[in-house]
């Protein structure tokens, strides 16, 4: 059973679950850390990041209203590098 919530942030929190009263499987004791998002209707949330492990904060946050894009050879966030 999940035993507290702590809100982290805006939007995430941490659960921590421990074992209930007579359990012997722990296997799934510890903590969690759970993420919300508001959902905006008719766009989706586009998070880009300026290095290829999609570390760190993004570099650009938009909301598209679909994703069909044809970035070819230019430049995919302004003033990054297209690659």
């Amino acid at each position: 059973m999940f035993s507290t919530f702590v809100a982290t942030s805006a939007s995430e929190y941490t659960a921590t679950y421990t074992l209930p009263s007579g359990s012997a499987d722990s296997s799934n004791c510890g903590q969690y850390t759970l993420s919300n998002f508001l959902l905006i209707e008719g766009a989706l949330n586009a998070q880009y990041f300026s290095n290829r492990y999609f570390s760190g904060s993004p570099y650009l946050e938009t909301q598209d209203s679909e994703i069909n894009f044809k970035w070819g050879t230019g430049e995919l966030i302004p003033d990054v590098a297209s690659d």
